[in-house]
């Protein structure tokens, strides 16, 4: 039978070397998880509430602005989790503060980005007709 205890657990992970290798792949495995959601969601929120597009639209608009500006983005990622780890050292009473400038400077990036699907062959074809018939 197996003893689970959290005084055994903390020396296997920091002096075995199975131990060492659960925690250095387990935080690459949740650091890409994390990139991925980051990319995926890091302008198409505000994007689908800003304009009138789906949600495939909206991300591959995000994956798009992650890709294009690589290192801006990333700085963007990190200030969001450094963010959020003080207010959760606050004891929680900090992401009150924290969320809410979150979310407004997201909205400001977004906007800085501007991100505009480009227009379907329907809607081109529209807009030519219109053009000649005016």
């Amino acid at each position: 039978e197996a003893d689970f205890r959290l005084d055994s657990f903390l020396p296997f992970l920091f002096t075995d070397v199975q131990g060492v290798m659960l925690m250095v792949i387990g935080t690459l495995v949740g650091a890409a998880l994390a990139l991925v959601a980051f990319m995926v969601s890091a302008l198409s929120f505000p994007m689908m509430v800003d304009q009138d597009v789906d949600a495939v639209t909206a991300v591959v608009a995000s994956i798009k602005a992650v890709k294009d500006q690589p290192d801006v983005m990333l700085v963007w990622a990190w200030l969001i989790a450094f963010a959020t780890g003080a207010g959760l050292a606050l004891f929680g009473i900090g992401i009150a503060i924290t969320f809410p400038l979150i979310a407004h400077a997201s909205w400001r990036a977004y906007k800085d980005f501007n991100p505009r699907p480009s227009p379907s062959a329907k809607e081109v074809e529209a807009r030519l007709a219109e053009k000649n018939n005016a």
